[in-house]
């Protein structure tokens, strides 16, 4: 049974990474932006604090690491189900 390349999975887990949390700031501040104001006031929330620098660090991680899961899932089935023909095409 092949092994999962650890590098190439790291790899494309911060490539994809850096494009999901890229299309999150152009959504975020561009796109939803008066959406997200409206929200806030609807919602007696200070606008300032749903773009602090913190919970910006937050959501960048966890867009990270939801990324990272989705690339080592396909990865790991790949090498567990790559014996099985009639599975996988080639």
């Amino acid at each position: 049974m092949a092994s999962i390349n650890t590098g190439r999975v790291v790899a494309g887990g911060l490539v994809a990474g850096l494009v999901a949390n890229a299309i999150d700031f152009v959504t975020n501040t561009y796109v939803m932006a008066d959406d997200w104001t409206a929200f806030a006031q609807a919602h007696n929330m200070d606008p300032a604090a749903m773009t602090s620098p913190a919970v910006a660090g937050t959501w960048v991680i966890i867009d990270f690491l939801l990324v990272l899961g989705g690339v080592t899932c396909p990865a790991s089935c790949a090498t567990i189900y790559r014996g099985v023909n009639a599975a996988l095409p080639r």
